[in-house]
């Protein structure tokens, strides 16, 4: 087994260790943004805390592509307003998240790398946690100029602001079975 395959596997394994638990991945807010130069990932994750004890949770990030072909990445908590180290290893990043007893967190991930013809953000690894994200929201920017093919989720809305398309999605109880894709010409 390749070292890097193992890795994850050992991630997702602590992941499903955590979410037996009593940690919850509960809910996500991204807007996505896509000009002729980036495509960039602003996200809001939260994690509950369900049990009587404080827990620490090591937390595997994954990317569509190589971390050394992410132009930057941000991760702070929202909760204390500090910037969380991490680690970057191949399609990953990896940290860890202190959680009080029957408490909250929440953290803002940001990443951006060069647009692409089919450009992908992994929704799929969700299905870890064992049970759906309680709610779920999502928008996408699309700058003028840049010709969409195809959106691998159906939007609920769209409008132009700005000059730019815009799409919207809204998910309860969502356990996604394929990643976001969003494809130009």
């Amino acid at each position: 087994m390749k070292r890097g395959t193992f890795f994850i596997l050992f991630g997702l394994f602590w992941i499903h260790l955590f979410s037996q638990n009593n940690v919850q991945f509960k809910a996500e807010y991204i807007d996505f943004k896509l000009d002729s130069t980036q495509f960039a990932i602003n996200g809001i994750y939260e994690f509950k805390n369900n049990s009587a004890k404080d827990v620490e949770i090591p937390i595997v990030f994954p990317f569509a592509e190589d971390v050394k072909d992410i132009d930057s990445i941000r991760l702070i908590s929202l909760n204390n307003m500090s910037a969380l180290p991490y680690e970057k290893i191949k399609k990953e990043i990896r940290f860890r998240l202190h959680i009080p007893a029957k408490d909250s967190l929440s953290v803002n991930i940001y990443y951006s790398s060069r647009s692409k013809k089919k450009n992908v953000y992994i929704l799929t690894t969700t299905r870890f946690w064992e049970k759906p994200l309680e709610i779920a929201y999502y928008s996408l920017a699309i700058d003028k100029g840049i010709n969409l093919k195809t959106l691998s989720l159906k939007p609920d809305s769209s409008s132009v602001k700005y000059g730019e398309q815009v799409y919207f999605w809204k998910k309860e109880k969502f356990l996604p079975e394929k990643d976001f894709v969003v494809e130009i010409e």
